[in-house]
């Protein structure tokens, strides 16, 4: 993939992330390694906590901060397609965090009346944990070898 330059001379974002993240695929893939890539995560928009707060001391907006599916979708449209096409040439693993944090209309910032993200786009420390088992499938079916066995004494 070629990259191609916009005006005043500034790399493509998405050329050079396709550029990028195929030569690092295809460089780990050469040397036996099963890579895994990461969609993405939901971007709000709005800072979460503060909106949340704002909403408990009664302070009315008609603003809806939780992004919705659809908004999502269109916004990572080139992600997924970079992704269905990385993954088909190079038989990568791929895990969606936003099937765990979207349902089919929106995607939640808040469970429990806690706030999912520390700001407008990263996730809590609680929340990226509460994601943890979607990792599974990357650590199913390895054998930890490098760690010291304990001996009997």
């Amino acid at each position: 993939m070629s990259l191609t330059l916009r005006s005043g001379g500034a790399i493509d974002n998405h050329a050079g992330l396709a550029a990028g993240l195929q030569a690092a695929i295809a460089k780990f893939t050469a040397a036996g390694k099963q890579v895994w890539l990461i969609g993405p995560i939901p971007e709000v928009g709005y800072n979460v906590p503060r909106a949340l707060y704002l909403k408990r001391l009664g302070i009315p907006s008609s603003i809806e901060i939780r992004p919705s599916v659809q908004e999502f979708n269109e916004r990572q449209r080139f992600v997924f397609a970079l992704f269905a096409r990385l993954s088909k040439d190079y038989a990568v693993g791929t895990v969606w965090p936003h099937q765990s944090l979207c349902d089919s209309d929106f995607c939640e910032v808040e469970t429990n009346g806690r706030p999912l993200y520390t700001d407008d786009q990263h996730l809590t420390r609680a929340a990226a944990i509460s994601l943890a088992e979607i990792f599974d499938p990357i650590f199913a079916n390895r054998v930890v070898s490098d760690r010291p066995v304990a001996k009997a004494p």
